[in-house]
């Protein structure tokens, strides 16, 4: 189970993700077309993305900044699952992988509901200033 999380606006802390078994190229371009339709008109993202791009059919309403390999200090996604795992995921039995999915399913969409986390996530490092 992969989760894809994109903060498409850091000032409202508003969010969007997808939840999928694995990704690939053909996946990434439906999620990179939903993502930018997701976007008000006169809104261009910043996408922060570890990995490769080859392939990637990139909205015009989208920028992408790729992070240096093994650098999973500087992804904003990476705090998210930290928040996920601390406050939600953490500390539990899951008897069944769909047990697991749905505590995920759960916590996402609590997280989703938190504003001020998902702006803090996406204001580490000084991001804000790309």
């Amino acid at each position: 189970m992969d989760i894809f999380v994109r903060l498409s606006l850091p000032s409202t802390g508003q969010c969007h993700g997808w939840r999928m078994p694995y990704a690939n190229t053909w996946i990434m371009n439906l999620y990179l077309k939903d993502f930018a339709a997701q976007l008000s008109e006169n809104t261009h993202a910043l996408l922060v993305m570890d990995g490769s791009s080859k392939g990637l059919r990139i909205p015009a309403n989208v920028s992408v900044l790729l992070l240096p390999a093994y650098s999973p200090e500087l992804n904003p996604a990476e705090l998210i699952w930290r928040q996920l795992r601390q406050r939600k995921l953490s500390n539990r039995l899951y008897p069944t992988a769909a047990d697991l999915e749905s505590a995920v399913d759960e916590a996402w969409l609590w997280l989703s509901n938190q504003q001020d986390e998902l702006r803090a996530c996406a204001y580490f490092h000084g991001l804000n200033r790309l």
